[in-house]
């Protein structure tokens, strides 16, 4: 009888260890980390080979060359990651071009076109155009692995603020209509 019980039990820890073992998780913070750096990655390189965990990207999306430019400068560090179940929340301090005010200067001294992509090339780099800008990103955890939600300041980001100032300046002449038509 003691053979059976112990028999019995030793067959419970197997069975217990065995579903320890097989238990699937989320991942830990390095996970989440090491995911969204694959993503970010992949979003500054356009011509990425990179797999990305992007919700809803559109991979064969190509930048301009100028575009991808300023994608190249922008620069990133994970200031803080928070996670609850399958959702986590990452804080990550971007470093980027001004890439309005650097269209601005160049725009006040450029005679033609080229000359002003040339000058805006050039003034692209300097540090006094190097803004800093801290984004909270969601993710999602999905089929083991972590992906980005949408946002659209983090795209912006990766314009160097042309995306916003793009929108606004549309916002602005819809107004505009508005009031003309009234």
């Amino acid at each position: 009888m003691k053979l059976k019980r112990l028999l019995v039990l030793f067959l419970c820890i197997i069975c217990l260890c065995a579903f320890v073992a097989c238990e699937k998780t989320n991942g830990d913070i390095g996970d989440i980390e090491a995911d969204l750096i694959v993503t970010l990655n992949s979003i500054r390189d356009s011509d990425s080979t990179h797999d990305s965990f992007h919700l809803f990207a559109n991979s064969s999306q190509k930048r301009t060359e100028i575009a991808q430019k300023i994608a190249d400068l922008v620069t990133y560090d994970i200031k803080e990651t928070t996670r609850d179940n399958n959702e986590a929340e990452v804080t990550v301090a971007f470093s980027l071009p001004d890439a309005v005010a650097v269209m601005e200067a160049s725009l006040s001294s450029a005679e033609s076109v080229e000359e002003l992509l040339e000058k805006f090339e050039s003034e692209l780099t300097k540090k006094k155009y190097i803004i800093q800008k801290n984004i909270t990103l969601e993710l999602i955890y999905i089929d083991d692995h972590w992906y980005l939600a949408p946002n659209l300041e983090m795209n912006d980001v990766f314009s160097g603020g042309l995306l916003e100032e793009y929108a606004q300046s549309n916002f602005n002449s819809f107004n505009k209509l508005l009031e003309d038509a009234e």
